[in-house]
């Protein structure tokens, strides 16, 4: 299945929220207990060529990346900003991404392709916060340090921002949502509603239902 055929596919229908690990990440053609699971078999794996190798080891990035970005596009949908964050209505939805992408070409792809509220939805990268300008959405990667994701929260400080972290650093910095790995090495996200509160975002009940919720 190629990336916009995941992409086309995210919408979170009430069942899928319900059941969200599961049914959701099928609904991908991903099987959840196998995809961010699956170890290479270490003595198969050096029986085979350095390309092959690379090329299975990469297959599980891919589609972390391709469930992380599905997730930022879902977020659009699910979460709600003031009416003054947006020129009128048809004005795009802004995604941020901050430093290193690690998120590869899968933003882009699905901002190709897809709306959000019936807002197209454009990218921007800052490689620092520097370079930063308004957003909607401004997500953190790993690669992010602490210091920096503390200087996102502090530049943008009660801006209508939904800030998410890629989970490199504990919660309670400040994010809005912070990606995590569960248990069952699936991805999973918490949402800080004292976070979303401070900077004037409304969040579905239906994606309250699916998250790991504090309020920090």
């Amino acid at each position: 299945m190629n990336s916009i055929s995941l992409f086309a596919r995210t919408n979170l229908s009430l069942g899928m929220l319900i059941a969200f690990q599961g049914s959701f990440l099928l609904s991908f053609g991903l099987n959840s207990n196998s995809v961010f699971s699956q170890q290479l078999n270490s003595s198969a794996v050096q029986s085979q060529s350095s390309d092959q190798n690379s090329a299975i080891a990469d297959e599980p990035n891919r589609k972390e990346q391709m469930v992380k970005a599905a997730y930022l596009y879902n977020f659009c949908k699910y979460f709600a900003w003031p009416d003054a964050s947006f020129a009128d209505k048809e004005s795009d939805i802004l995604i941020g991404v901050l430093g290193n992408d690690s998120l590869g070409n899968q933003l882009d792809l699905l901002a190709e392709k897809r709306k959000a509220r019936k807002r197209n939805i454009v990218i921007h990268r800052f490689e620092t916060m520097e370079d930063y300008q308004p957003c909607h959405l401004l997500f953190v990667p790993s690669r992010v340090t602490t210091e920096d994701l503390i200087s996102a929260v502090e530049t943008t400080d009660k801006a209508p921002l939904l800030i998410v972290s890629d989970g490199h650093v504990p919660p309670g910095h400040g994010a809005v949502v912070t990606f995590f790995w569960k248990d069952d090495k699936t991805i999973g996200f918490e949402i800080d509603l004292n976070a979303a509160h401070r900077r004037r975002l409304e969040v579905s009940a239906k994606l309250l239902k699916i998250a790991k919720v504090t309020r920090r």
